[in-house]
């Protein structure tokens, strides 16, 4: 007889809380910003890095609203929804189950 994984979308990890994901995700960051910092004042750059360096660490958490899924996920798929599609909520199933 087979054993039956009861998780088969694990995500891998790389060190504590950094995720394989995430790790890609850092370095295209990193690079998007390497890339465009010849575009910012040399008076601000450093400002610019340490904004870059926040920005990506926030899309990289966890989503508070959304659980399961990272900030960047979050906010793509609130921009990619579809805003003329109406969904009710049954208020009374709700409160009966709980």
């Amino acid at each position: 007889m087979y054993i039956i994984p009861s998780e088969i979308s694990s995500e891998t990890k790389i060190y504590r809380n950094i995720y394989f994901v995430d790790m890609i995700f850092i370095l295209m960051s990193f690079f998007v910003t390497i890339l465009l910092s010849n575009i910012v004042s040399q008076k601000v750059v450093i400002a610019y890095y340490v904004c870059s360096i926040i920005l990506t660490i926030f899309l990289i958490m966890k989503s508070t609203s959304n659980p399961g899924i990272r900030n960047y996920k979050a906010m793509y798929l609130m921009l990619i929804r579809n805003k003329n599609t109406y969904h009710a909520l049954d208020w009374n199933t709700e409160r009966a189950e709980n």
